[in-house]
């Protein structure tokens, strides 16, 4: 270790690195004339061959000696001369390029051994990296657990996955041998078709082919319903593994109305309906009461993983008999905007998740009014459901708990 560190007392390292530098822009340099000069010589080498058969000699004696021949000729000898300049152009650039980047190698190692050398450096090093791991360390963890979740959440889907593929091919193998019975049936007669029919009873547990054909034609469409439906649910949760959720921006109104005709069930039209009817709406409507419950019990546990946005409709304020105060108090672990006098919740939603490829909105709406926002046209928008037990956001895998009070519930 002293060896080296004495090897290396005075090491210049700017001044290694900037030679260093100079080194490796001057290879590139090479490397781009030889480019360069390979690319000329293909072209040579085809305009040669374009103009070699005008140098024969042909059949026609008079061609022999005529001029275009002689041109031909001429030609053909000035651009065999320059291939063979370029050639030793060639040569040349690839021996200066290979000595460069011996040349490199030295020099990368040599500093590479007086950092090592070197305790400052070294230790200068170190820290950099554990830096950078400290750094880093939250987004890996995040991405394990991601990993994770996506393991448990597909464990049981690519079991029945597999499962179902082992009965499509069992079933696939069963239609195979009733065809193979029925096409010796129809080259069989007398007591030979009554040992076929036997054959496939023991086989297949039914003396006709066709009925176990159509048997297992039905259950085969079963089974690949059954495939095509856990497919998608696996393809769906992939997917959705892949996209980084970073802040989800909540259509408040969206998750606060609840369907009186329907016991809790959240109602993606309500709190229009709700507006409709407070700015003067047809009164046959069925009313709406709006609740914070489903709220209330989904954003902390919301703000524990993601960065959350509440926006109310306007209409909110006079419902809940709240001002905007109240609101920020009740969700202190979100950013609460209750928008003003007229304005509903949907657009400004999306315009909160526009420039953010991360950010997604919860709301039940379709937002068929809004096709060109980016929010919509690329899919990140998450839909829940509200029970009279639980708030659910399906593809986020959350289910809360939730109690409606009785005057909730009442219609």
């Amino acid at each position: 270790m002293e060896n080296e560190a004495a090897r290396f007392h005075g090491f210049n390292m700017d001044q290694a690195s900037a030679s260093l530098g100079q080194t490796e822009r001057a290879q590139a340099e090479m490397e781009t004339r030889l480019e360069k000069a390979q690319k000329d010589a293909r072209s040579l080498v085809a305009s040669i061959a374009a103009l070699k058969p005008k140098t024969d000699f042909g059949f026609d004696p008079r061609y022999w000696v005529s001029s275009e021949r002689a041109i031909a000729v001429r030609q053909v000898a000035t651009l065999e001369e320059d291939l063979k300049n370029l050639k030793s152009t060639i040569s040349n650039l690839e021996s200066e390029i290979k000595k460069s980047a011996e040349i490199r190698r030295t020099k990368r190692g040599e500093i590479a051994a007086a950092r090592a050398s070197d305790p400052l450096l070294a230790q200068s090093a170190i820290a950099a990296l554990e830096a950078t791991l400290r750094r880093i360390e939250p987004r890996l963890a995040s991405l394990r657990q991601r990993h994770d979740d996506l393991e448990n959440l597909l464990r049981e889907p690519l079991a029945s996955l597999h499962g179902y593929e082992a009965e499509r091919l069992a079933l696939m193998k069963k239609i195979s041998q009733a065809e193979h019975f029925n096409l010796a049936l129809s080259r069989a007669g007398g007591a030979e078709r009554k040992w076929i029919h036997g054959n496939c009873e023991r086989e297949l547990g039914h003396r006709s082919p066709n009925a176990v054909i159509e048997r297992c034609e039905g259950k085969l469409r079963g089974v690949e319903g059954s495939l095509e439906k856990i497919r998608l649910r696996v393809e769906t949760a992939v997917l959705m593994a892949q996209r980084e959720i970073r802040h989800i921006v909540i259509d408040g109104s969206n998750l606060c109305y609840v369907d009186q005709g329907n016991r809790g069930k959240s109602d993606p039209g309500a709190h229009h309906a709700g507006q409709a009817a407070n700015d003067g709406g047809s009164n046959n409507r069925p009313k709406k009461r709006p609740t914070l419950v489903a709220l209330e019990a989904l954003v902390p546990v919301l703000a524990k993983s993601y960065e959350v946005t509440l926006i109310f409709d306007a209409n909110i304020r006079h419902q809940l008999l709240m001002s905007d105060r109240d609101f920020e108090a009740r969700f202190p672990q979100a950013r609460v905007h209750v928008l003003p006098n007229g304005r509903q919740a949907d657009e400004p939603a999306l315009i909160a998740a526009e420039d953010d490829a991360h950010t997604f909105v919860l709301s039940n709406d379709g937002f068929r009014d809004y096709p060109e926002k980016r929010a919509v046209k690329e899919k990140r928008l998450l839909q829940h459901l509200i029970t009279e037990r639980s708030v659910h956001i399906f593809d986020l895998h959350i289910t809360i708990p939730i109690t409606f009070e009785p005057e909730t519930r009442a219609a």
